[in-house]
């Protein structure tokens, strides 16, 4: 009983989410105050990425899709930096080693923030891992990935492209 009331709760989470960040009401990017894994500089996500194309994953050490998207995000990232898009990751482990760990590991060369609070998390509806949002020059939500599937990847491509276009 109690796993399906999870279950729905989740199912009704999710289903929000959606709801806020349409592709056909662009909401702005929430405001988030974070730091980097290594080096624990502050960064505030909307001044460092002003004018630039956001591709924004939320992910953590024990997140088995998020093994298979951060080969995918490197590799975008190595194709579109130099049209203006920057892949930034936001890291919700509680334990700092784990995070740490994950990236030596897999050799993550992206941005790495923390949110272990899950304070920016929750202002962006975050209800899967892992959950990216595609967010366009002016600052403004485009696209949410609730997970990651190895089949939409050209899906996301597309629509990274056609932001970097406009």
């Amino acid at each position: 009983m109690l796993l399906n009331r999870l279950s729905l709760a989740f199912i009704l989470l999710l289903s929000a989410s959606a709801a806020v960040f349409s592709a056909d009401a662009p909401v702005p990017m929430p405001h988030c105050e974070l730091q980097l894994l290594q080096g624990g500089q502050p960064v505030d996500l909307a001044k460092k990425y002003a004018g630039k194309v956001v591709y924004l994953d939320f992910w953590a050490s024990w997140c088995g899709p998020c093994l298979q998207s951060m080969p995918f995000m490197q590799s975008m990232s190595q194709t579109y930096q130099a049209k203006g898009l920057e892949v930034v990751t936001i890291n919700v482990d509680e334990n700092h080693e784990d995070a740490l760990a994950f990236i030596s590991e897999h050799e993550v060369t992206l941005p790495v923030l923390v949110d272990r609070s899950g304070e920016c998390a929750g202002r962006y509806d975050v209800a899967a891992m892992p959950s990216s949002f595609l967010i366009d020059r002016k600052g403004r939500i485009r696209h949410v990935e609730a997970g990651f599937h190895l089949e939409e990847r050209d899906a996301i491509t597309k629509r990274v492209a056609e932001l970097l276009a406009e």
